[in-house]
């Protein structure tokens, strides 16, 4: 797919096949491995060095927004990495709110609180994942992932009566849904469950 994008000369559709190859390396939700981020990690340079040379625009913001979430991955798997990690989403928030695309802005702040969380920040993390929530709209998935960020920082916390409270919110919007994305969410609930049992 890539080799023929780039046969077509139509770099838009080449930064966005970049993106879309480290997404699928990447994988879905959560943390990525520093494994699979150092894999995607040239494309996702490729794809930023080429989108910086299309014509300003919603497009191409868009294609920078989801570049530096990328980029944010990487950086937190370096050493003192985090805060360039926690700059990378905020400027990818940035961009989400300067364009009005409030599920961009939603899916960064998930990841951001996933970040947070990993880094041991725990109230940092809790206000991403709730301020996710509450801009992630009808898009179920989303909600659960964000849901089930926050039952993780309530069981980190000790609040065991608050994350299962949150745990059956995050498994009621998960009734009926199944696909992988659903079924990871669904099973590290009842991983938690499990473990605070």
């Amino acid at each position: 797919m890539i080799t023929l994008t780039r046969a077509s000369g139509d770099e838009f559709r080449l930064v966005q096949g970049l993106l879309g190859f480290a997404a699928a390396i990447n994988g879905e939700g959560g943390v990525p491995s520093r494994e699979v981020t150092a894999e995607s990690y040239p494309y996702v340079v490729e794809a930023l060095r080429i989108n910086r040379t299309l014509p300003p625009g919603h497009p191409t913001l868009l294609n920078e927004a989801v570049i530096l979430n990328h980029l944010a991955w990487h950086e937190a798997h370096q050493p003192g990495g985090y805060p360039a990690a926690v700059r990378h989403f905020s400027s990818a928030i940035a961009i989400h709110k300067r364009i009005g695309y409030r599920l961009g802005h939603a899916i960064a702040l998930v990841e951001l609180g996933h970040l947070h969380r990993h880094a041991g920040a725990n109230d940092a993390a809790i206000d991403s994942f709730q301020r996710g929530l509450e801009l992630a709209g009808d898009v179920q998935d989303l909600q659960a992932e964000a849901l089930a960020g926050l039952v993780h920082c309530y069981q980190d916390r000790g609040d065991r009566a608050m994350a299962e409270r949150l745990r059956h919110a995050a498994l009621s919007v998960l009734a009926g849904r199944h696909h992988p994305g659903t079924n990871r969410i669904r099973a590290a609930l009842e991983d938690r469950q499990a473990a605070s049992g």
